[in-house]
């Protein structure tokens, strides 16, 4: 927090079509497709969304948790499988 500026954020870690919110199971998820496929790309997604002055931490989520399902379906089109 810098100042009175309050943010929300989530974020979560794709894996060749798996979503884990952990950095050991994306680790895990790397380490094995690394052995088996050959590959080790990923994608990190990261939202966030300020919290307006008197703004329920709970009213920020909903906003930012309904943006993330808009744009959620649009992410396999640039986040390789």
């Amino acid at each position: 927090m810098k100042g009175d500026n309050r943010q929300l954020v989530v974020f979560w870690y794709s894996v060749r079509g798996r979503r884990v919110a952990a950095q050991d199971w994306m680790n895990a998820y790397l380490a094995l497709d690394s052995l088996r496929l050959s590959r080790t790309d990923n994608a990190l997604i990261r939202m966030n969304t300020e919290l307006q002055p008197g703004e329920r931490p709970e009213d920020a989520e909903r906003r930012l948790l309904s943006f993330a399902g808009l744009v959620n379906p649009l992410l396999r089109n640039y986040i390789p499988l």
